[in-house]
């Protein structure tokens, strides 16, 4: 619970901080970048440094493809962007199993929180920006998903796994 918290407390301050241009110019293209802009500013701001996070984890040693996944992951929220208060219901209700309710989870703010992965996934499919089937479109697709999920449900190997694991600590962090 300390960890929502400090979360919750992060994303006010993401509105006062300055999104990097260089680094977000370097990394996607001028029509991703379009697309990535239609994320609430906390949104963006979070991408970036979870994606920060993630190449730090991997010692700067990662491809340019898995770095836009990492930065384009939440671009889901865009089809039905959640404001602070709902985010952190939405969270609370996940976190305590209460998402599951059929009432609550088709809640339009829940469905965006529950469904973004899916969405997003899909979206950069849609605009040719990933290959169906792709590490990255997966990636997206999974960000959320339990290891063991992966393993059990998708069959994922090792190297996805250990990928996907980085991601969700760099998520979780930021």
């Amino acid at each position: 619970m300390r960890k929502r918290v400090v979360q919750f407390f992060k994303n006010i301050l993401y509105i006062f901080m300055e999104s990097d241009e260089k680094f977000i110019n370097s990394t996607l293209t001028e029509s991703e970048q379009k697309l990535f802009r239609t994320l609430k500013k906390s949104e963006q701001i979070h991408s970036e440094l979870v994606t920060k996070a993630f190449i730090k984890s991997l010692h700067g040693k990662t491809s340019k493809d898995l770095v836009k996944a990492v930065l384009l992951h939440d671009i889901g929220k865009v089809e039905r962007p959640l404001h602070l208060i709902e985010k952190s219901v939405a969270v609370l209700l996940h976190k305590t199993g209460l998402s599951g309710v059929s009432y609550i989870q088709k809640r339009p703010f829940m469905m965006s929180y529950l469904h973004h992965a899916e969405r997003g996934a899909d979206l950069l499919l849609s605009e040719s920006i990933f290959k169906k089937d792709s590490m990255e479109e997966q990636l997206i697709r999974t960000h959320h998903e339990t290891t063991e999920n992966l393993r059990k449900i998708y069959g994922k190997d090792s190297e996805f796994i250990r990928i996907h694991t980085l991601l969700k600590e760099a998520d979780d962090c930021n």
